[in-house]
């Protein structure tokens, strides 16, 4: 445990606490198999470590206890517990704990910094503790203190109930139930690009090239310049994109438990009702996170991901490997397509690719357009040394160039089956990806631009329907505006705003992984980013030009900063108030909250 720990600190900064250690426990090979990808020597190190230990432990210890008599039994047991609790007693946590609790505590920092003054010194200390003063004591503090993080606090923020309903009662509410569908009815395919940061993208008229095929969809469909994934973590983001409900569950990484009673929405249940085929065709392993027991449905017909790819074996009549743990983007689209052709029926296929996952996958063999072969093996990908950062990047436009040969590819077979003209195609993100812009590389930290800023494209659209593309949006979005785009009723069910309709005024993003828990709430002009745990947030202008963000700090401490952070307590408060309320979610879907909140632009 302590070896993990330690590795764990090296790689995400912090150690790790107890739900941390469940998230990994649940997919402990597949998290094997991307440490072995990332570093073999360092894993192989660790694994001759846990070995020599295990060997140690099981066969060496009861060789010297034998040898030694009870006095020195007793003296090696003292000293093995005093290691233990070392770290308790150099940093007592309820120590802490109480100063937290104290008038002192609940005294809040000042100083130079603009972002540090909405912490108290309680929360300062508690974070410090929390994320360096050992491994024993992050597994422990989190259930020592008490689970208060989120109270109901005054804001603006308004909620809005429905009561829960069948799938079938959405389905008798179309008018398709027995029937077939008036006219051709519109294929749905909803593509997440692995780590697609917005800037990769052009704007019509300032192409770059490292997507062709994907902007040339962009010229004749839509792109939302202003678009957010919801998490800066895929075990979130990829959910909120087919379930139109933000990720945010309770204070513990939510890990998708078999059976809930609360309501888990699909946008795939809903047009399978209405005779939809379904599929998924996922180079992930959706086991990561327990990612799979949220997908996994009756109303899926095919779901093939880097776990199981029976069903594009048997297809395509040969075995389907596997690099680091990820499915081949080709196999993955080729699979997809073979499936679209089967039937006429019109269909709804997930696809998610994970070519553009670090180390950044291209073919051997084949000439780079951008970057350089060079050796990425025991490199921290979220600590990139800042040398070698734009040979990454320059890596990472590889493997998104090739990764959009295979959507080139999908879009030429769907024209030869003759399936392209009824075809709703939508491409984003899971997530962005950092290359340094705040001292960190990779995702699944801070909710800054880099790592959730996505580009959302919509192609297949029929042009007499208008969307305000430069408006703020997020993943939870997608689905109602699948829904919208088909001529199909609201769902009751999704937290999120169709495109189509009243452009939203704000957005919440959670980050809650092993690495970080963080919130954020963004507008048009602004950012607030808070630690839950140590109660800390940055307060930030956002300045727009020529398609880019800025982030600029502000006064975290201004009118502006205090209300939009009281909306996003409440926010928090009522999102895990919800699904703690046995009752509530069997008589409701989650809330729907106001879309009312604006501040002006703050002074830097």
């Amino acid at each position: 445990m302590v070896a993990f720990a330690g590795a764990h600190y090296v790689y995400a900064g912090r150690f790790p606490s107890s739900d941390s250690a469940l998230f990994y426990a649940r997919s402990p090979w597949h998290l094997m198999q991307q440490a072995l990808h990332f570093s073999p020597w360092g894993t192989g190190f660790a694994l001759l470590a846990l070995l020599l230990f295990w060997l140690a432990f099981c066969w060496g210890m009861p060789c010297l206890l034998r040898r030694i008599r009870f006095r020195g039994r007793v003296l090696l047991a003292g000293v093995g517990l005093l290691c233990v609790l070392w770290g308790h007693l150099q940093y007592p946590p309820n120590v802490v704990l109480d100063i937290k609790n104290s008038e002192v505590g609940r005294l809040r920092l000042s100083g130079d910094d603009l972002s540090a003054r909405s912490a108290t010194i309680g929360d300062y200390l508690e974070g410090l503790l929390l994320d360096q003063s050992g491994p024993f004591i992050s597994l422990t503090l989190p259930w020592m203190r008490k689970s208060d993080n989120f109270q109901q606090v005054d804001s603006e923020l308004e909620l809005n109930w429905s009561e829960r309903s069948e799938l079938t009662a959405y389905a008798n509410a179309s008018s398709w139930v027995d029937s077939s569908p008036p006219g051709p009815q519109k294929n749905v395919i909803l593509i997440l690009v692995e780590s697609l940061r917005s800037d990769v993208i052009g704007r019509p008229g300032e192409l770059k090239g490292i997507m062709p095929h994907v902007e040339a969809l962009m010229q004749t469909g839509w792109l939302f310049r202003n678009h957010y994934s919801s998490s800066s973590h895929s075990s979130y983001a990829d959910i909120t994109a087919i379930s139109g409900i933000y990720p945010f569950w309770g204070e513990r990484i939510h890990l998708y438990p078999a059976s809930v009673s609360h309501p888990r929405p699909r946008i795939y249940d809903l047009l399978h009702m209405i005779g939809y085929r379904t599929a998924i065709f996922s180079s992930q392993n959706e086991n990561w996170g327990g990612m799979l027991r949220y997908l996994e449905s009756e109303h899926i017909d095919v779901l093939y991901h880097a776990d199981d790819r029976s069903y594009g074996s048997a297809a395509l009549g040969r075995k389907l490997s596997l690099n680091a743990g990820k499915g081949f983007d080709a196999d993955t689209v080729e699979s997809a397509l073979h499936w679209m052709s089967e039937e006429d029926a019109p269909f709804f296929a997930y696809l998610n690719l994970q070519g553009s996952h670090y180390p950044y996958y291209f073919p051997d063999g084949l000439p780079r357009p951008f970057g350089e072969e060079m050796d990425v093996t025991d490199l921290n990908f979220l600590n990139l040394p800042p040398e070698l950062i734009p040979a990454m990047r320059l890596r990472y436009q590889d493997s998104l160039h090739y990764l959009d040969e295979q959507i080139g590819r999908l879009v030429a077979g769907l024209q030869a089956a003759g399936k392209w003209d009824d075809t709703l195609l939508i491409i984003t993100g899971d997530t962005g990806q950092a290359f340094g812009e705040h001292g960190v590389t990779g995702h699944a930290r801070d909710l800054y631009d880099e790592v959730v800023r996505t580009p959302l494209i919509i192609a297949g659209v029929d042009h007499v329907v208008k969307s305000n593309t430069g408006a703020l949006s997020q993943h939870a979005d997608i689905a109602p505006t699948v829904l919208d785009l088909l001529d199909l009723p609201r769902y009751a069910g999704f937290q999120g705003t169709s495109l189509l309709q009243e452009p939203r005024s704000w957005l919440p993003l959670v980050c809650q992984s092993p690495a970080l828990k963080q919130l954020a709430l963004v507008t048009e002009h602004h950012k607030l980013l808070y630690n839950w745990e140590t109660k800390q947030a940055r307060f930030y202008n956002l300045e727009g030009e020529s398609g880019k963000v800025y982030e600029t700090l502000a006064d975290a401490e201004s009118d502006c900063a205090q209300r939009l952070l009281a909306v996003l307590q409440d926010w928090a408060y009522q999102q895990t108030n919800y699904y703690r309320n046995p009752a509530r979610v069997l008589q409701f879907f989650a809330p729907q909250y106001s879309n009312l909140i604006t501040c002006p632009k703050q002074p830097q």
